[in-house]
């Protein structure tokens, strides 16, 4: 399947958010900009999220991903589990199931932090789209690197 950028829903609703310095949205052939889709933002953090801090990083993110659970009706249902990028970038990674107008969708949630920037990859997917959905998630992830 090729892929294509576009945008969601949920990507228009970030683009008027202060806190989003960047984002985009990446999409298999075919899909309509619903759920199905890799959503990745760029967030600034007031302070820098280094291996030293992350206890207190994954408690603080670890809530707020329970928050937009609840926006959604749904919820965390695995994480937060830590990992490190290819170029040595924390990370901390989520699972979560929610509803879009009416649409159940599970979500992979992984957050990369560079000091004070965080690198948010949401990817959502029905069950129809999850292997292909997290495929290229994966292909994202394991091919992450900042210049």
């Amino acid at each position: 399947t090729t892929w294509q950028r576009g945008m969601t829903q949920e990507a228009e609703a970030s683009a008027g958010n202060e806190d989003v310095q960047w984002s985009t949205a990446v999409l298999p052939a075919g899909s309509t900009g619903g759920v199905d889709a890799v959503l990745i933002f760029t967030y600034r953090l007031n302070l820098p999220v280094t291996p030293e801090v992350m206890d207190a990083a994954e408690a603080e993110f670890t809530s707020l991903l329970g928050q937009l659970a609840d926006q959604v009706d749904g919820s965390v249902t695995a994480g937060p589990h830590r990992f490190s990028t290819a170029q040595g970038l924390p990370g901390l990674r989520y699972e979560m199931a929610g509803t879009i107008d009416g649409i159940p969708y599970e979500s992979s949630l992984i957050l990369i932090f560079d000091g004070t920037t965080e690198y948010f990859i949401n990817c959502q997917h029905t069950a129809s789209m999850a292997a292909e959905i997290q495929r290229g998630c994966e292909q994202i992830v394991n091919s992450f690197r900042v210049d």
